[in-house]
């Protein structure tokens, strides 16, 4: 049987002065609707895929986490923040069970955006965006309020993206 490669200590949110970054999103946030109602922001919002390593995620109730795993990679889109009130309105829709940590993203896109500010690098050919910032599991990994799963966007918007956008 494979030993489970998941790191139950929880995640500490880096304590480091705010500055503008690429915001990594796995569910809800992947929808461009929702992250503009949650910001109140007036446009689509521009959104670049990508996918992070050495995470896995998991279900709490409906709602998609990571948890840190070592062998692990997820997938969602990129959103770039310069204004460190949205950060903040974001840290209050994932609630207190979410905390943040920083995280690599591999671009699927391979595009040059508007990096100002973000450290990049190109390995083989695959662009790299590092110091992006994820929210992830605040607890422990192993706990029992978690469950194995998958998070279905299109599910979602069809049966929970009307609570949120109005």
């Amino acid at each position: 049987m494979a030993k489970d490669k998941t790191v139950p200590s929880p995640v500490q949110a880096p304590k480091v002065p705010w500055k503008p970054c690429y915001m990594f999103f796995y569910g809800s946030l992947m929808d461009s609707d929702v992250l503009r109602s949650i910001l109140r922001i007036p446009s689509t919002p521009p959104m670049r895929t990508g996918s992070i390593p050495n995470f896995k995620m998991k279900m709490w109730s409906v709602y998609p986490t990571l948890v840190r795993h070592i062998s692990g990679t997820v997938k969602g889109v990129l959103y770039w923040i310069d204004d460190e009130t949205h950060f903040e309105t974001l840290a209050q829709y994932e609630t207190k069970a979410y905390t943040w940590c920083f995280c690599d993203v591999k671009l699927d896109d391979n595009e040059n955006g508007n990096e100002v500010g973000v450290t990049g690098d190109v390995h083989g050919g695959e662009e790299v965006l590092k110091d992006c910032r994820v929210f992830v599991w605040a607890g422990k990994s192993d706990s029992k309020e978690l469950e194995g799963g998958s998070f279905d966007l299109e599910h979602y918007r069809q049966h929970y993206k009307w609570r949120v956008v109005r």
